[in-house]
């Protein structure tokens, strides 16, 4: 039976490469800037807002992992410099490029696990964490994602300049420990 993971990866690539076709052309090579305070305190805040949920959902807390909250960051951003050009769910977001994220970390953080939320909305002050995870809560997809059995997380928020606020949240659990990751690794090379 073929992996979970690899038939998502091909089924997303495959309609990515159906959509953009029909689309205004998207900028991949978007390199991230580091995060303004108030973007990474609302990363915070939505790790933090996450994890009341799954707490009052009988849940684990999710740990944060820096190199996922890099990665979340990223995306973000590729979002915010695409802006308006996605089709599938909204304008304004995507999981365009979700495959390459998952291998990335399995391959470098050992993840064999792999799931990612996305969002895009009007900055609401003080209230913006708790309003994306509302957003995500209404989603079942996105609130499935909350409430999954992942053990590390990694928020990244890009803020465009009308206030639009652009949200990942990847979500990743190791059930391999890292040296039988190691060895699957070298046993696929040979």
């Amino acid at each position: 039976m073929a992996h979970p993971l690899r038939i998502r990866a091909f089924v997303t690539t495959a309609l990515a490469a159906l959509f953009s076709a029909c689309g205004p052309p998207i900028n991949t090579q978007v390199i991230a800037r580091p995060a303004s305070s108030r973007e990474s305190k609302i990363s915070s805040q939505i790790l933090a807002a996450v994890n009341g949920y799954r707490q009052r959902s009988s849940r684990a807390p999710l740990q944060g992992n820096r190199a996922l909250d890099q990665m979340a960051q990223n995306h973000s951003e590729f979002m915010r410099a695409n802006r308006g050009k996605f089709g599938i769910y909204g304008a304004d977001v995507s999981h365009y490029g979700v495959e390459q994220r998952a291998l990335a970390a399995r391959e470098m953080y050992g993840m064999d696990q792999f799931g990612e939320n996305v969002a895009a909305a009007t900055d609401q002050g003080s209230t913006t964490a708790a309003y994306l995870l509302d957003l995500w809560v209404k989603s079942p997809p996105h609130e499935h994602n909350l409430r999954n059995s992942w053990t590390s997380s990694g928020v990244g928020v890009v803020i465009d300049s009308d206030g639009t606020v652009f949200a990942t949240q990847v979500f990743g659990s190791r059930s391999i420990k890292p040296s039988q990751m190691s060895m699957l690794n070298r046993l696929r090379v040979h």
